[in-house]
């Protein structure tokens, strides 16, 4: 799998998508009183979709302001009083109301000969509407309890339950839509919905994800593939959210075990919100010994620590711009408080069993792409990095403090002369020779490594023919 620039804000975006995953059934709730463990975890979950800590009204918060302003224009680009307007350019503005619609949006038809836009016009579809019964709850929008937002968002998600997405769809174009991308949306939407939502609606809209993720390792449309990784986690916690809707604890015992085998070396004192003193706990498995001597004593003050340090370097304050509601108000707790920055990090880190190395030392770091017999040169599919030949050939990453020197990098650089790489000018197509493990595994030799004190470091790999 190839790696592709990093930026701080990106690194954040994973740290706190861990976070997500870890504080899934376990994280603070809304002051609103839980009638039984699964609408406490629902309401926990409300809690990192709508990051609705106390905040008074009017907002003061000039980043919070400014949040909620981009969330109301999204959903409509006219004055709250009279939107939706035919005017406007907001998701709501464009809203195809018609009682004869063949599609909600005319830029998302359903109509396209290509069979990833169509299927891919059905997630699309589904992440408007979350954006749009989002801004309804959220204290602060223009639209918070706006009745008739409301009433079209339950119109539209009962059109695409008849239309598109139920129990007897016959799925097309890409997997993706069908087992994760939908599911994400339609299981967020319902825990922000569920008081407003009918049994008969609630049971339709989660029956139709349980057929395609009956469980979080489900294979239920032709092309997608075994479910490790990022895939597993994405089903994973629609799969938990799904049971939490519908109050199923085997569906969300499912889902504990899928997320525990992908963080099985994630120790307890990393995750200190993991699933409750409930029926549906697991204890982790692993120790600090189990994970090496570089594992930190503290791992959670050392992420916080990290994210101080990140926060403090962003004079351009693009991580708490581009964070959602609920990161803004966990990261503005971690900048006031008593957990140290960490500080610029230095040393080698070899990451064997990815095929990757980070070299860093004060005022600049360096990555190294390398591939194995554990990791493909480069991954393509789904219309994805077609041109990613490369990628796994020794491709190296140069960051210093010029943090937009690679802006616009991948439209713009020669993809047959790679940073680092040593390769010919043949001809390639699109998406040749991604992954053909068979013949791969027997020429490709695992890299070989030195760290010598964290300050200089040797890597190669040897390749045989």
């Amino acid at each position: 799998m190839p790696i592709y620039r990093l930026t701080k804000t990106s690194y954040l975006a994973v740290i706190l998508c861990f976070s997500f995953v870890f504080t899934l059934l376990g994280a603070g709730a809304r002051p609103v009183r839980a009638e039984d463990p699964y609408d406490g975890m629902r309401l926990k979950l409300l809690h990192l979709i709508l990051g609705d800590d106390p905040y008074s009204l009017p907002v003061s918060d000039p980043v919070l302001r400014s949040k909620l302003a981009k969330m109301d224009s999204a959903v409509s680009s006219c004055a709250a009083a009279s939107a939706p307007c035919s005017s406007g350019k907001g998701v709501w503005d464009i809203l195809n109301r018609g009682a004869d619609r063949n599609y909600l949006w005319v830029d998302l038809p359903f109509t396209s000969t290509d069979s990833y836009t169509k299927s891919g016009d059905i997630t699309n579809s589904y992440n408007r509407l979350l954006s749009m019964i989002t801004v309804y709850y959220t204290r602060g929008s223009s639209f918070y309890g706006n009745m008739a937002l409301k009433n079209d968002v339950l119109s539209a998600l009962d059109w695409l339950y008849t239309q598109e997405y139920n129990t007897t769809a016959a799925p097309y174009g890409n997997w993706y839509h069908w087992q994760i991308g939908v599911p994400q949306a339609l299981t967020k939407i319902g825990i922000l919905m569920r008081d407003d939502l009918t049994a008969a609606q609630l049971t339709n809209y989660m029956s139709g994800v349980n057929r395609f993720i009956p469980d979080s390792a489900a294979r239920t449309v032709s092309g997608s593939p075994l479910m490790t990784g990022a895939n597993l986690l994405d089903q994973a916690i629609s799969v938990a959210c799904r049971g939490i809707l519908v109050k199923d604890a085997a569906k969300i015992t499912n889902a504990r075990d899928a997320l525990g085998s992908v963080f099985a070396y994630v120790s307890p004192a990393a995750a200190p919100n993991t699933l409750p003193a409930t029926a549906f706990t697991r204890t982790a498995p692993s120790t600090n010994e189990q994970m090496g001597e570089k594992y930190p004593a503290n791992p959670k003050q050392a992420i916080q620590g990290m994210l101080k340090y990140w926060l403090s370097k962003d004079t351009s304050n693009q991580i708490l711009d581009s964070s959602s509601t609920c990161q803004y108000f966990q990261l503005k707790q971690i900048v006031n408080s008593a957990v140290p920055s960490r500080g610029e990090k230095t040393g080698t880190s070899i990451y064997a069993n990815q095929d990757r190395a980070v070299h860093l030392r004060p005022g600049f770091g360096f990555g190294l792409s390398l591939s194995s017999n554990r990791v493909d040169k480069y991954e393509s599919g789904n219309k994805n990095n077609v041109q990613g030949w490369y990628t796994g050939d020794g491709l190296t990453y140069l960051y210093n403090a010029d943090s937009g020197q690679y802006d616009d990098f991948w439209p713009t650089v020669n993809r047959y002369r790679l940073p680092g790489t040593t390769v010919d000018t043949q001809k390639r197509t699109n998406s040749s020779n991604t992954v053909q493990v068979s013949l791969l595994n027997k020429r490709r030799a695992a890299p070989r490594s030195s760290d010598l004190s964290g300050q200089l470091f040797i890597l190669g790999a040897c390749r045989f023919f």
